[in-house]
């Protein structure tokens, strides 16, 4: 949009589609309260608009081909009263996503990234008067196969007039003007991560690559500073460069800006430790020969700022490892493959134990090596020997389990057995949606699900799972849709059907315990005996009780499907070297809390051709080793994905339509202490949920934390929004606070009653 001489030019297109028409409008605004129709020029069609400039009487918009590698270049000449006189295309051999107006408009400078599937950056130079052949010339970082947050950040990148006097390589014309392009890359040739700011010079019909500003993290931002200095700005840190010489800058200093805080722990005492990684994120570009850079465990004293710049003490862990804690003992995990093993799975985990009793003086107490524990982060590249692998980002494992001097880490290896052959077939319907009427009269209606079936080659009839649904909605996107399961023999479905053979699948549970009572002599213990025929199902700690489910498979006779018979076993930890298995207990489902004498599982019933889901509330009788059902609460068609006791008497119940099909979200429960229903409320499709204080739960949304307030139980609602960039690793409870590691951004501590939200009822 642009005002000039009383005219309003605007650009639109309609977004949402591939194929679209982009149009130029112009308005006589000599009166802003009626704006009259000049003119309208339509162009680009099937292209999408990514960049416009008006420039005086000219204007040029960028759009783009999808799968063309091009993006052609609109040029449109327009009158001073908003006539259009002339419009031009011409396709350029790049992505151009930015264009900047140089040298008294006569050229522009285009940032984008090359046509090819590497995406390389791309600095441009175009005259717009030779709108038949606007490039003039063309130039790439010294390094490829890279990206530059100057493709879509408009200020990442610096364009500076008359701050150089260079001449040309060919010695053809003198060059004044100036770009700061910030790109991150790997180099193929020395196989490593490189990261920082290339300069260039140009002039009306040159431009050059020269030096490299390298800073190590990408760079967001670069800028001149006082003092004739270049400044490059990343997420950790701020370095100064001497640019006067652009083809040999050199490096003035550096300074870090922010740690990346992954996790924090209270300690025994009072004092607390953080965890700073160091080899975060932007290490994905790295290689086999990148350094692999020690994290901080840093140690907080007892009522010390969280985000201190001067810790009491610190001590380095090793790159790439998890850290967890029990007590003041602190276990920091890592992975290596080890590539002449003839282990069929061979990736050594190594600890590191930490004795943190003197908060003053943290010290490495012990470090062990095994092949039994499970992969809690993927192995580092030098490992694998595949050049620019992707890191998994830090996220400890919710598997691993903190108890009083032990830590507990719980595996799933999957295991199968072949069931013989059959035939799988497929039942949709058509779900094309008929609508009526418009704005909230509209009403639509829509076919929606599925079933999958299966019929062994030796019985006749097809056991089939799913639902076929009729869903009727009102109103406009989003369309509140109501879904109800109809006769499937009534709708006319397609099919698709093939041969195989039936396999059952499952995990086993497999638990292994490290003693770390005695940190200097912490041991890990043999793995904990269960059954390795039955299926793996969750873990609960009650004090130094770890209580592990599992389900044996049924067998029923003239079904082909396995059926679940669950049990929960106790195992005492208090000494954690002889863990002591107790009688399992038949319970009705997978394990959720045991609390004294109740016993909350969540169970999947099979019935009807779909899935109903269940919580269940039982009482244990622990000198008989036998669970009694007192209640329950059936989900009907519904997937219990998760169940999430709120510290204050009630459950959230995290639950989806059991087969696909229904466009309703998923939904979010609340039960009461006899299981029933409160509260009920759509959420965001799997949207993380965590309890964090009694009756204050943390959903998070996009980039956003939101605090959910369940003193009312059959009113929730958000309380408070908090900007976050990931999910955490972690959110204490601290008195009535909470800590929540923020990763660059710092530790963040509020109050769980602190609010900075309007009452907003839940969607029904």
């Amino acid at each position: 949009m642009d005002l000039f001489h009383g005219v309003l030019r605007v650009v639109a297109r309609t977004w949402g589609t591939w194929e679209d028409v982009s149009a130029l409008q112009t308005f006589d605004a000599t009166d802003l309260d009626d704006l009259a129709p000049v003119d309208r020029l339509d162009f680009g069609e099937g292209e999408q608009l990514v960049e416009s400039l008006f420039v005086g009487n000219r204007a040029f918009f960028i759009s783009y081909v999808m799968f063309g590698y091009v993006d052609p270049l609109h040029t449109v000449e327009l009158a001073d009263d908003g006539l259009i006189k002339d419009h031009t295309e011409v396709v350029i051999p790049f992505w151009t996503n930015r264009l900047v107006p140089v040298l008294g408009d006569s050229r522009l400078i285009g940032v984008g990234a090359d046509g090819e599937l590497s995406g390389a950056p791309v600095l441009s130079l175009f005259d717009p008067g030779a709108a038949a052949n606007p490039l003039l010339a063309s130039a790439e970082p010294e390094v490829g196969d890279g990206t530059s947050d100057a493709t879509w950040d408009p200020d990442a990148s610096t364009v500076l007039e008359d701050a150089v006097s260079l001449p040309s390589p060919g010695g053809d014309a003198t060059e004044t003007g100036l770009v700061l392009l910030p790109f991150q890359a790997y180099d193929r040739d020395t196989q490593r991560f490189v990261s920082g700011t290339q300069l260039f010079t140009f002039s009306a019909t040159t431009l050059t690559r020269r030096g490299l500003l390298q800073h190590g993290t990408p760079v967001r931002r670069s800028f001149p500073v006082a003092g004739g200095l270049t400044a490059t700005l990343s997420d950790a840190g701020l370095s100064l460069f001497d640019a006067a010489d652009p083809d040999s800058p050199v490096a003035r200093g550096h300074v870090d800006l922010a740690d990346n805080y992954v996790d924090w722990f209270p300690l025994e005492g009072g004092a607390s430790a953080r965890i700073v990684d160091r080899s975060d994120s932007w290490s994905w570009w790295w290689g086999e020969h990148a350094p692999m850079v020690p994290g901080h465990i840093e140690v907080l004293a007892p009522g010390a700022d969280l985000n201190s710049p001067t810790p009491l003490a610190a001590v380095e862990y090793p790159a790439e490892a998890v850290v967890f804690a029990t007590g003041s003992t602190l276990v920091a995990v890592d992975a290596r493959l080890m590539p002449n093993s003839a282990l069929s799975d061979p990736i050594e985990s190594r600890l590191a134990v930490f004795d943190l009793s003197d908060p003053a003086a943290p010290v490495l107490a012990r470090t062990l090596r095994t092949t039994r524990l499970p992969v809690l982060r993927a192995p580092p590249p030098e490992s694998w020997g595949c050049g620019g692998c992707v890191r998994v980002p830090y996220a400890p494992s919710p598997d691993v389990q903190a108890l009083p001097g032990a830590l507990v880490f719980v595996s799933r290896p999957q295991a199968s057995a072949e069931m013989g052959p059959s035939r799988d077939c497929r039942y949709w319907p058509d779900t094309e949606q008929q609508c009526d009427g418009v704005g909230t009269q509209r009403t639509c209606q829509r076919y929606g699900g599925e079933l999958n079936c299966v019929r062994p080659l030796d019985v006749e009839e097809e056991t089939c799972h799913g639902a076929i649904l009729w869903c009727e909605g009102t109103g406009t996107d989003p369309i509140a849709w109501q879904c109800d399961e109809v006769d499937p023999t009534e709708v006319e479905l397609f099919r698709d059907c093939r041969d195989s053979g039936v396999y059952r699948q499952w995990h086993r549970l497999t638990l292994e315990v490290l003693d770390v009572r005695d940190p200097q002599n912490a041991a890990l213990i043999g793995p904990i005996d269960l059954p390795q025929d039955a299926v793996a199902g969750s873990v609960a700690v009650e004090g130094s009780t770890l209580w592990a489910s599992y389900a044996t498979i049924e067998d029923v006779p003239g079904d082909m499907w396995a059926w679940l018979r669950w049990f929960a076993v106790p195992i005492d930890l208090s000494d954690p070297s002889a863990p002591v298995l107790g009688e399992p207990i038949n319970v009705p489902g997978d394990l959720v809390l045991v609390d004294g004498e109740t016993v909350l599982t969540r169970d999947w019933h099979r019935g009807n051709g779909r899935i109903d889901g269940s919580v269940n509330r039982s009482t244990l009788d622990r000198a008989s080793a036998s669970a009694t059902l007192l209640r329950s609460h059936l989900f009907d068609g519904q997937d219990v994905a998760s169940v999430l006791p709120d510290g204050a008497g009630h459950l959230l119940v995290d639950h989806e339509v059991s087969f696909g099909g229904d466009p309703n979200p998923a939904r979010i429960s609340v039960l009461d202490e006899q299981l029933e229903l409160r509260a009920s409320f759509g959420t965001q499709w799997r949207a993380p949920l965590r309890v964090v204080g009694a009756g204050r739960v943390l959903e998070k949304v996009d980039l956003e934390v939101f605090v959910l307030n369940l003193d009312d139980p059959g009113a929730p609602r958000a309380q408070a929004a908090f900007p976050i960039r990931d999910w955490p690793a972690s959110a204490r409870p601290v008195g009535n606070d909470l800590v929540i590691p923020g990763g660059r951004y710092g530790i963040y501590r509020f109050d769980l009653d602190f609010e900075n939200l309007p009452w907003v009822a839940p969607t029904p």
